[in-house]
């Protein structure tokens, strides 16, 4: 049965998901914006040697956590409630943390090859992080199915 005070209910949770995209988004930018901060100050220190690793170091938070949160808001803006929760909490939280594993291996391998070495260590973390990533990304999609099988997406 459809009311107006279930109309209401649904335009105020759209617009709290909304926000909430929202605030992870600008959490994601500023995240992009430290890296790229760290890297400009890290390279005045460098003595000239640099690492692509290092120069791009903020394009992981950028690309793997802001465009996706950027994609949800206009996702909710368009579509409304219906298109919300791309990822559910626990597969969300595995995924922020595989963009975080990527953006610190990224930035270890810079200052390796800034500094001349190598490590081990670095390598297992960039593969955890993928990993996470996958793992985050498949939640979603098992989610995804979920909810339109049970007809709520």
């Amino acid at each position: 049965m459809y009311t107006l005070e279930s109309d209401k209910k649904e335009k105020k949770e759209t617009e709290y998901i909304f926000n909430s995209a929202v605030k992870r988004l600008s959490m994601w930018c500023l995240a992009s914006g430290l890296c790229f901060v760290f890297y400009v100050v890290y390279n005045l220190f460098s003595h000239g040697v640099s690492s692509a690793y290092m120069t791009y170091l903020f394009a992981w938070p950028l690309a793997l956590g802001a465009l996706p949160n950027l994609t949800e808001a206009v996702m909710i803006k368009i579509r409304g409630l219906r298109a919300v929760n791309i990822f559910g909490f626990a597969s969300s939280d595995i995924y922020c943390f595989g963009v975080a594993a990527l953006t610190v291996g990224s930035l270890l391998k810079g200052i390796f090859e800034i500094a001349g070495t190598s490590s081990v260590y670095q390598q297992r973390l960039m593969t955890a992080g993928w990993c996470m990533l996958a793992a985050g990304a498949a939640g979603s999609a098992a989610r995804r199915f979920w909810q339109k099988r049970k007809g709520s997406f």
